[in-house]
Parts: structure tokens; sequence; C-alpha cells
């Protein structure tokens, strides 16, 4: 997952309002945040976003991803691209 946010909710409260929520659902789906827009460089992507969970547990990474969602901080999203990748296991 990828997001842009417009920059109206500083850093340290998205980041509370998404650890709240994610604790939640710990170990079942392990997320790690990757900050990378650069003023300078004008790069389109605030954050990075990978989330690794089992096939069984995609429904609670649903509800986890329905909450954030419903954030008034999540209303400040310019965009979002939702990327699903599966490992092969042959």
């Amino acid at each position: 997952m990828v997001g842009a946010n417009s920059g109206r909710t500083p850093h340290h409260s998205r980041r509370a309002i998404a650890s709240a929520i994610g604790l939640r659902y710990l170990p079942a789906i392990a997320r790690r945040l990757l900050h990378c827009r650069d003023p300078e460089t004008g790069a389109p992507f605030d954050f990075l976003g990978f989330l690794d969970f089992a096939p069984a547990d995609e429904p609670a990474f649903e509800d986890m991803l329905g909450q954030l969602r419903s954030t008034k901080e999540w209303s400040f999203m310019e965009r979002e691209i939702d990327i699903h990748l599966v490992k092969d296991t042959r």
C-alpha cells in the first residue's frame, strides 16, 4: 500500500492512530511503514506500507483497513494504491 497525505495531519498523529488500530491485529498482520516524501525530489507518496499476513488472515486485514479508512486522518489521503502480492509456495 502506498499513500499520499495532504500534510494536514502531522506525522506523529497519523502514526499514533495507525499504531493504535494496527496493534490489535498483531501478530497476524505484520506492518512496516516507510516514509518517503522528500519535498526536494517531489516524490509522489508520503509513505509505503508493507503488510504481511497469511491468506487465512485476510478477513482481519480487510477489517483493519476498514477501520483505518474510517478515521478522520484517512480523509486527508489524496491517493492510495493497494497492491496485493501472493507468495508462490510451490
